[in-house]
């Protein structure tokens, strides 16, 4: 089973636009990519995959 698709740019600059306008940031990456999407978290040099929905039905 393939992960649910990444958002195309660098996770520096990612993170950079959640930090300074979040629910803007949100929104565009929910019309882009849909309900639910994995982003890359390279925080302290430890890379993990954090899957994350828009949908709280799709939560179990």
């Amino acid at each position: 089973m393939a992960l649910p698709p990444t958002p195309k740019i660098p996770t520096w600059l990612l993170g950079i636009k959640l930090l300074t306008n979040p629910l803007d940031c949100l929104d565009t990456i929910y019309k882009q990519y849909g309900d639910i999407i994995t982003i890359m978290n390279t925080q302290f040099a430890i890379k993990k995959k954090i899957l994350v929905t828009f949908l709280v039905l799709a939560i179990r």
